[in-house]
Parts: C-alpha cells; structure tokens; sequence
C-alpha cells in the first residue's frame, strides 16, 4: 500500500471511488462509513468535524483488507463480523447466516401480535 497519506478523511474518499466501480454511489457510501463506524468507531458527521484523523499503517491495513473483500462480494456483515437484528448486536461469520430484513420484520409482525 502506497498512499500519498493516512488521513482517514482521504482514504475515504479514495475506497469510496474504489467500490462505486463496483456498487452503486449509495450503496459504496453506506458500506465505506459502515466499515469506518465499525473499525474506528468515528461516524461520517464526526469524520468530516475532524478530517484530520489519521490512521496508523495497521489501521490502514486493515480497512484496505476489508475494501477488497467487499469487492470481492463478501457481505458487509463477515467483513465487519457484526450485524443488527432488531435491537440485538450479533457477531456473525461465514459459518453463520446473516439474518435477512423480511426475518425482523417477520419477527416484529409477531411480537405486535402478541400484545
């Protein structure tokens, strides 16, 4: 990895270019800020108060690992090894599958009901 800094503001913009090649310009964004909320716990509001953030060279290492999985097709939630399912935080893996929108909606549907 060669880049002209570590500033995490720029590396975004940079992996964020990267992925719309491959996803659409939403989507890129929304898994660009997901990966940065998750590893570095900075959301993309206190990012742009703070563009001078700067990454350590594992830091960097890492979102660049996480950027080629997800061109890879890897889902979002085995890269960041967490997902939200109703109000729970669950880890995940690829030995466990990633619980789908229509489960929790499913599953809302039923605690409604049973009120």
């Amino acid at each position: 990895m060669n880049w002209k800094n570590n500033l995490l503001f720029d590396l975004r913009n940079i992996y964020l270019e990267t992925l719309s090649r491959t996803y659409s310009q939403g989507e890129s964004k929304q898994m660009i800020d997901t990966l940065i909320k998750s590893f570095f716990d900075i959301s993309h509001i206190q990012l742009a108060l703070k563009p001078e953030y700067r990454l350590t060279e594992s830091e960097m290492l890492k979102l660049h690992v996480a950027v080629k999985k997800l061109l890879n097709h890897v889902p979002l939630q085995y890269v960041t090894g967490e997902t939200q399912f109703i109000d729970v935080e669950l880890s995940v893996n690829e030995s466990v599958l990633i619980p789908r929108p229509e489960t929790e909606e499913l599953v809302n549907h039923i605690i409604i009901k049973e009120k």
